[in-house]
């Protein structure tokens, strides 16, 4: 075991996406509700020194209707001129499909959000940004990669916890959620000398604990969301922590 590469981005900040009042029960499990499953990711990412918020998607379709303007101004914010920043999204809620095969968010009470509206709020943010989306159907994001040039000179990629056609599972130990958190905790000191610490090392790492907790195949998987950069050809997102902890 290795020590853990330093991360590159002088900030790092991850922000929690959900649906307002999405918080499903369940009565046993290693968690209860769906919000304390989303804290413990946040909180796992927390730990690698990252600055954590949290945002909702408004159940009011009215509201909703301007949910991706205010999500872009909310990331801009986040960035700097002056300091080299990393936003992770992190989604967690359900995931659906349209009749054109496009993913559609949604909070399961007939609110939906097109993902096509999300990947348009973070495309225009400069500044590297990995997107995870924990839903069923999450595959389909790839319906909606942009084929413009890279105006914005920055990466963009997304994490995808099952492909277009299935569903994921919550509040269970081989679950994303809970894999994911396990993967960051494992590697937060040590990292096995192979592993770099870009997302499809960490899709790979997020499979292979899925395998050992029984999940008959994990097929978390990462692709660009735009071209990357001439300048950043062969260079990915890397997500380590910011100091050693």
């Amino acid at each position: 075991m290795a020590p853990p590469r330093r991360s590159p981005y002088g900030r790092v900040v991850v922000m929690g996406l959900s649906w307002e009042g999405h918080n499903h029960y369940l009565h046993s499990g290693p968690v209860q509700n769906a919000d304390q499953e989303l804290n413990m990711v946040l909180r796992a990412f927390g730990n690698y020194g990252y600055r954590v918020e949290r945002m909702h998607i408004p159940a009011s379709s009215q509201l909703r209707s301007q949910f991706p303007h205010v999500l872009q101004r909310a990331l801009v914010q986040l960035t700097s001129p002056s300091v080299s920043t990393l936003i992770v999204l992190y989604y967690q809620g359900h995931g659906d499909v349209d009749r054109h095969g496009h993913l559609s968010l949604s909070n399961g009470n007939g609110g939906h959000m097109h993902w096509s509206e999300i990947v348009n709020a973070v495309i225009n943010v400069r500044s590297d940004v990995l997107t995870i989306l924990n839903c069923c159907h999450a595959g389909a994001a790839l319906r909606s990669v942009v084929s413009r040039p890279n105006y914005e000179n920055h990466v963009k990629e997304v994490m995808m916890a099952v492909p277009m056609g299935y569903k994921t599972t919550w509040g269970n130990a081989y679950g994303f959620a809970a894999c994911l958190e396990q993967v960051l905790r494992d590697r937060r000191n040590n990292w096995d000398s192979n592993f770099n610490g870009n997302p499809y090392h960490w899709a790979e790492a997020i499979n292979r604990t899925m395998r050992e907790k029984g999940h008959r195949s994990g097929q978390v998987a990462v692709r660009e969301l735009i071209r990357p950069p001439p300048g950043r050809a062969g260079q990915p997102i890397i997500l380590s922590p910011r100091s050693h902890c």
